[in-house]
Parts: structure tokens; C-alpha cells; sequence
């Protein structure tokens, strides 16, 4: 997965913070059954370090804008999945 988060002004549309992630295995494949079922889920967690003033710069944000890229980079088959998405949050 890469993704870029934009932590905005919704009046202004300025862009108070950025945060760009780049190659990131968000979800390891999970094991499959011989009927192709999931048998055992495979949780990742990633940890993203920053310092107070992002942290600061982010909390006066009233708007979210993600612009991220999935794909299935390990996957050698027609199966191989590419998903471009887009989403705004306001709050």
C-alpha cells in the first residue's frame, strides 16, 4: 500500500500536514483451507513516529483527504488486485 493523507483547512484547503506512507504490507495474506476459506486471520500493526508539532498541526484540521494505492504485489496470478482510492473526510 502507499498512501498520502492531507490533513486540511476545509475553508482555506490549506494543507496543515502531510503524511506520506510508501511500500507498507498493511495485511499479510492469511491462511487458507483446501475449500479456499480463511482459516486464520494474519494482524498487522504499523507505527507511525512523529513529534508534538505535526501532532499539533494535525489536530487543527477539519478535513482528511486520502489518496491511496492497494495492490496485491506478491500475488504472481491473473488474481493480482489494483485498487486506486480517493476519499475527503470532514469533521
Amino acid at each position: 500500500m502507499s498512501a498520502q493523507l492531507y490533513c486540511e483547512d476545509s475553508i482555506s484547503n490549506t494543507i496543515l500536514n502531510l503524511l506520506i506512507i510508501t511500500d507498507q504490507l498493511i495485511l499479510p495474506l492469511a491462511n487458507v483451507g483446501s475449500d479456499g476459506r480463511v482459516v486464520a486471520a494474519n494482524p498487522k500493526t504499523t507505527d507511525i513516529l512523529t513529534d508534538k508539532s505535526r501532532i499539533s498541526k494535525t489536530l487543527k484540521a477539519n478535513k482528511i483527504r486520502i489518496c491511496a494505492t492497494f495492490d496485491t504485489p506478491f500475488l504472481k496470478t491473473a488474481a493480482n488486485l489494483m485498487l486506486n482510492f480517493s476519499m475527503i473526510i470532514l469533521y
